[in-house]
């Protein structure tokens, strides 16, 4: 098996439910995300429209000197009803653990398992 279908597999065992591998190429739909500032839909992520972010996010290479490929990957929120039984609407995500330590913990083990199967000069 090739490495890219045990990167998804194990991928898959972590839980992330999108999986792609990609080239550092620069983004040939780079303005849908300029719109998408222009339109302010970050919220208080203000940090993604500085110019250091615009610029990585348009060419991905800048990122990382020598990169040759990057991975994608997602990871859905639970599909589990709630259990807040107050009258209000409380969002999916708020009533599950913060995702960020969640995604941090299952990048780190998918990290640590490509680490473990290649000798590549490997970056997370």
């Amino acid at each position: 098996m090739d490495l890219a279908k045990l990167i998804e597999q194990k991928a898959d065992e972590l839980g992330f439910s999108l999986f792609g591998i990609t080239g550092p190429a620069p983004l040939e739909n780079y303005s849908i995300f300029e719109n998408w500032l222009s339109r302010q839909f970050y919220g208080e992520m203000q940090y993604l429209g500085s110019p250091h972010s615009r610029t990585c996010r348009k060419n991905p290479s800048l990122l990382f000197s020598g990169c040759k490929s990057i991975i994608v990957i997602g990871l859905p929120y639970s599909h589990a009803k709630g259990t807040v039984t107050n009258p209000g609407r409380i969002a999916l995500f708020a009533q599950q653990p913060d995702y960020h330590q969640t995604i941090n913990q299952k990048l780190n083990a998918l990290f640590q398992y490509i680490h473990q199967k290649t000798d590549a000069n490997t970056q997370g």
